[in-house]
Formats: C-alpha cells, sequence, structure tokens
C-alpha cells in the first residue's frame, strides 16, 4: 500500500495506491465489496474516472478471504500512470488518520494496523499551511473551470522540493513559490463568500473537490495479494 498518488503538497502531497510486491513477503489487507453495476459506476465516477483521463486504472488482484474460503478475483483501483509517482510521498495526518481509523473499522489485523500507524504523515508549518490553503483555493477555482493543467508546474516543482531538499528550508522555498498563486486564492475568498460559495473554502485544503461516496450492498474482511493483471 504505497502512497504514490500523486496530489498537491504540501497540504495533501499523496494518496494510498496499490503497487505489485512479493506476495510471501508483502499483503494488503482490505475490505471485499460487493457492488451492484450502478453502484459500481458510482464509485468509479467519484475516483475521477468520468474524465478522458481517468486518475485510476482498474486491476484485478486475487483477494484471499480471511475465512479460509477459496480466494477470488476482484477489482481495485490503482493509480493511473499520470497520476503515479516513482517512490513513496508522506501524506497528510488528515488523510493518514482517515486509513488508520478505516482499517480500525474494518477490523484488519493489530499487526497491519500498526504498520499503518508507523508510517510517517507530512507536517508543513502554519505558515506554509496557511499559503499552501489560499493557493488550493484558486486550484480549486481551475479545475471546476477544467483549467487545473495550469498549476501542474507548480505542484512537479513542490515534488522535487519535497524530495530533495531538507524540512525548513523545503518549507520556505514552497511558500515562497506557492505565494503569488496563494495571493489571488486569498483574493477570491469575500466573493466566494458573497455569492454563497463557502462550502468551496473547505474544498482548498485539499485541491481538489471531495468524492461522492458509493454504496456497497455487502462485505467481507479479506486479504489481497499484489499479483494482479490489467482488465
Amino acid at each position: 500500500l504505497p502512497f504514490t498518488f500523486s496530489l498537491t503538497p504540501p497540504l495533501e502531497p499523496s494518496f494510498a495506491s496499490i503497487e505489485p510486491a512479493p506476495a510471501e513477503t508483502t499483503v494488503c489487507e482490505g475490505v471485499l465489496h460487493t457492488l451492484t453495476p450502478s453502484a459500481y459506476e458510482e464509485l468509479w465516477r467519484s475516483e475521477g474516472g468520468g474524465g478522458s483521463r481517468p486518475d485510476y486504472e482498474e486491476i484485478v488482484v486475487l483477494a484471499k478471504p480471511w475465512s479460509g474460503s477459496e480466494p477470488v478475483r476482484a477489482i481495485t483501483l490503482r493509480a493511473a500512470q499520470i497520476r503515479r509517482l516513482s517512490h513513496d510521498v508522506p501524506p497528510s495526518q488528515r488523510y493518514l488518520s482517515i486509513v488508520v481509523a478505516g482499517a480500525h473499522e474494518a477490523g484488519l489485523s493489530p499487526a497491519y494496523i500498526a504498520r499503518l500507524e508507523a508510517i510517517s504523515a507530512a507536517a508543513p508549518s502554519g505558515f506554509l499551511a496557511a499559503v499552501a490553503e489560499a493557493h488550493g483555493l484558486l486550484l480549486v477555482l481551475l479545475y471546476l473551470l477544467g483549467l487545473q493543467r495550469l498549476l501542474s508546474p507548480l505542484r512537479a516543482i513542490c515534488f522535487l522540493l519535497h524530495r530533495h531538499v531538507r524540512p525548513r528550508l523545503r518549507d520556505i522555498a514552497t511558500g515562497l513559490l506557492l505565494l503569488p498563486t496563494a495571493a489571488i486564492g486569498a483574493a477570491t475568498r469575500p466573493a466566494l463568500r458573497l455569492l454563497g460559495r463557502e462550502r468551496w473554502l473547505s474544498y482548498a485544503r485539499y485541491g481538489q473537490l471531495p468524492p461522492t461516496p458509493a454504496t456497497t450492498l455487502a462485505s467481507a474482511r479479506c486479504v489481497s495479494e499484489y499479483h494482479y493483471q490489467s482488465r
């Protein structure tokens, strides 16, 4: 379960994905859901599957139920090539807490939960968090206009800083880099409030619109090997 789905550093640097690894040394624990075709399509769209360049690709994994019954083939989602990082990037504490809480709720093994809890989270300074949130507001507005790629160069530079520069210097450099776009984002806040779009302000923390959760019909705990094949 690597964190190789690229997002918008420094507030939300990455999400989890799935990558191949030796089955005898690494497993990915999770929950196996049974969905109707319409519920699956809703899930697919909520994860960015409705666009011309989806954020995820569908893959087939071999899931082994903890009950000891026969393995089953299941569909899961892997970060698409356009979103996939070549290395792990620490996720935000917000996102990591959701992953850990989900693992507890699903009743995953204590050893696996301990591995998740040991993952280091990104910890931007207060100044950088404020600058990045204002920058994120501009990103959300561009997203709604279909122009989010205009800021792709900034995101790429942020990832380079995140990977190669020491934390204190990285925070300063990232803050200065995002300051112009943050100023534009901050200037739009009063207009959004006047227009009754306060909800968009909360989206700015994550740099993207939140997905709509799909409805699940049945589930069973399982362990999935990393062996997969493209659908």
